[in-house]
């Protein structure tokens, strides 16, 4: 005869779960002695988790019965063994089976606590990432039933299943990533199953945002305009170009450099330091060659794909009273320098010399005063710009002098002011040499 009973697992040992006295009394009724009848378990192994009781056949548990232990993931359970009546003469044979039901007493589990994970920043909205599996030893409503991920605007999951029933939740990029607005999350993946109590159980994702290449550095400004003084020495630093690129690594490590197309006279001039940035003065200027020089420069990074940032450097440069005037004089001189002859008797406002100023520098630094010192005998007069006539201003008379040092003087107007002297001679000859 077949008899089946049901119960949990876990319960209490000594716990009463059938009497066969009761169960099986029709069969009994038939023996010839009901009263004298003894139940005697075949059962292997040394300690039975279902014991039965010789006098009344009673089936009471024996030792804790776990059902993952003993069944594992299978969802029929049972224990099965066979009854004997005693005395043997009218033995009667009843085969048990006791189905074990299970309960919730396992929580779905992770392996581990922490899961990382890499995605770069330019992951494109949709992209999968498998997870852990997390993993629930009960069976049926009890075991694994769904996962489910804290709350956060960039990622979502969907529950999957495996060939072999398992379920695994798929990461899902559902906006844009940004390294440089948000570089790592720390979400909570939970897998819970639908038993009464319902039991969870979580682990961390905890992602990290790899960089791509997604940032050009950026200078602060897009030009500067630079005054530098022409008598600054080599290695003046003209500008800290601090460009800025917030990727990481290689792909935030920026080289400085000219443009391609700048003048080889720029190249000549200045230097740029390719790590640092700085624009360094290489090779004097001078306000008098070139007043200007405009430089293009550009950034780059040394990641792939990386497109450079350009900059334009005006330098102007600033004119300083570094040249003294210069002082020409065309003499009515047969040959001789420095001599100029005029004839007693000329009248006022004979031609003795023409003289020329000229001053490389610019503005007050270039203008020139001009003075003639010597004797009131003779005059300076302006023709046009730095331009003069050296006249006599009285009639000569060789007998009272023969000879007269004149002294021309030019002074610019710079602070501090450069100035130039230049001497020559002027001799009043005989009327009697005088030549037509």
């Amino acid at each position: 005869k077949n008899l089946k009973y049901r119960i949990y697992e876990e319960q209490r040992v000594g716990s009463v779960i059938a009497r066969l006295s009761e169960d099986v009394a029709d069969v009994l009724l038939k023996l010839p002695n009901p009263s004298t009848v003894r139940f005697r378990a075949m059962q292997r192994g040394n300690s039975p988790l279902l014991v039965v009781n010789e006098d009344n056949g009673e089936i009471s548990i024996g030792a804790t019965i776990d059902r993952e232990q003993l069944c594992q993931k299978n969802l029929n359970c049972s224990i099965e063994f066979d009854v004997i009546t005693l005395p043997t003469e009218h033995l009667q044979l009843f085969h048990i089976e006791v189905e074990v039901l299970d309960i919730n007493d396992n929580s779905p589990q992770f392996s581990r606590s922490l899961i990382p994970i890499e995605i770069s920043e330019s992951a494109a909205v949709g992209t999968r990432i498998p997870l852990d599996s997390a993993f629930d030893p009960d069976v049926g409503e009890n075991s694994l039933h769904t996962y489910s991920l804290s709350a956060n605007d960039f990622f979502n999951i969907e529950v999957r299943t495996r060939t072999d029933g398992a379920k695994y939740a798929e990461l899902i990029v559902v906006r844009e990533l940004d390294r440089e607005l948000k570089s790592s999350y720390e979400l909570q993946l939970t897998a819970s199953d639908m038993g009464v109590p319902q039991r969870s159980g979580s682990s961390i994702l905890k992602i990290s945002i790899s960089d791509s290449n997604d940032n050009s550095p950026a200078f602060e400004q897009q030009s500067y305009i630079i005054q530098l003084l022409e008598n600054s020495p080599v290695g003046t630093l003209l500008l800290d170009l601090n460009a800025t690129d917030p990727d990481e690594g290689a792909n935030g490590k920026i080289v400085y450099s000219f443009s391609s197309h700048v003048s080889p006279k720029i190249m000549e001039t200045f230097k740029i330091d390719s790590e640092r940035g700085h624009l360094t003065l290489f090779k004097q200027v001078d306000y008098e060659i070139t007043k200007s020089y405009e430089i293009d420069v550009q950034a780059q990074d040394l990641g792939p794909n990386s497109i450079p940032a350009h900059c334009k450097i005006i330098i102007k440069v600033v004119d300083v009273n570094d040249n003294k005037p210069e002082i020409n004089i065309n003499l009515m001189s047969p040959g001789k320098e420095e001599i100029s002859y005029i004839f007693e008797g000329d009248p006022i406002d004979t031609f003795v010399a023409l003289v020329r100023v000229q001053d490389k520098d610019s503005g007050l630094n270039g203008e020139i005063v001009c003075k003639l010192h010597g004797h009131g005998h003779f005059k300076l007069q302006k023709t046009y710009e730095n331009n003069y006539l050296i006249l006599t201003n009285a009639t000569l008379d060789r007998e009272k002098r023969s000879e007269y040092s004149l002294t021309v003087i030019a002074e610019d107007r710079g602070t501090p002011s450069l100035s130039t002297v230049k001497h020559f001679t002027v001799q009043i000859n005989d009327h009697h040499h005088h030549h037509h």
